[in-house]
């Protein structure tokens, strides 16, 4: 048996859907976001779910889809359960799907996640957390409040491919797109250095985090934090994965 695994700070603000919050998703924080499984296993996973609040309430547990959206920094969409390609949410089963908390209880809330055996790739997911409001909107309608914990899935035979195309270099910086070339999601704050002829760093920094689905492009900008002068140099960039050996992909250039 495994905990589910997502940082709390995650859990809590990914996808709550209200300013009031109402619970606190408490996962397993020892254990990396991004998991891996078997094609045909079944594994089961573990969220505690507290009432911080001072009156008893009833909460709903429920599965959604969601994708991650151009300019692909973050930003993503809410989508019905099934609906997107990879989608993984009506592969889960959470128990118990309802009950109630008390002022300062915890409910521990099972979820197997049955993986098909033809499954390959990057999966993901996301468990809402729901209680009805007693408040009532401007418009007289109850507000629904709810918090998500997202669950991002990926078999081992799954493939990790990321590109860089079509760059252009100058003295200041470098300009192209990344490709996710691979079948699986890619999340990572790329790190990069530039090495002359002689084998001599003489540049280093962070490019922007990306949230990039399987066969997507997101441009890319590195800004050197000094001019480089003419000659023959290396760019390494270093896409760091959660419980995964790093992707290293480098290109020769030259200044003139």
């Amino acid at each position: 048996m495994k905990k589910t695994i997502i940082g709390l700070v995650i859990a809590t603000l990914f996808f709550t859907t209200a300013s009031y919050v109402f619970a606190q998703v408490r996962p397993d924080q020892n254990e990396a976001r991004v998991f891996s499984v078997k094609p045909g296993e079944t594994v089961t996973h573990k969220v505690s779910v507290d009432n911080i609040g001072t009156t008893p309430i009833r909460v709903k547990a429920s599965f959604e889809d969601f994708v991650y959206v151009k300019p692909f920094d973050g930003l993503k969409e809410l989508k019905p359960l099934g609906s997107t390609k990879r989608s993984c949410g009506k592969w889960m089963i959470v128990n118990p799907a309802e009950f109630e908390l008390g002022p300062g209880a915890t409910q521990t809330v099972n979820c197997e996640i049955k993986v098909p055996a033809d499954a390959k790739g990057g999966y993901n997911a996301v468990l809402f957390f729901e209680k009805l409001s007693d408040a009532v909107s401007q418009e007289g309608m109850g507000l629904t409040l709810r918090m998500g914990v997202p669950f991002f899935v990926q078999t081992i035979n799954k493939t990790h491919n990321i590109a860089l195309e079509d760059l252009s270099f100058t003295s200041k910086n470098v300009r192209g797109q990344l490709h996710n070339a691979g079948d699986t999601f890619i999340i990572s704050e790329p790190s990069f250095y530039v090495m002359d002829a002689a084998g001599i760093v003489v540049d280093r920094g962070k490019i922007k985090k990306v949230y990039m689905p399987e066969q997507t492009w997101v441009p890319l900008l590195i800004k050197f934090s000094k001019e480089i002068s003419k000659g023959k140099y290396n760019l390494v960039v270093s896409f760091d994965l959660e419980g995964e050996p790093a992707l290293i992909k480098e290109s020769e250039f030259t200044i003139e």
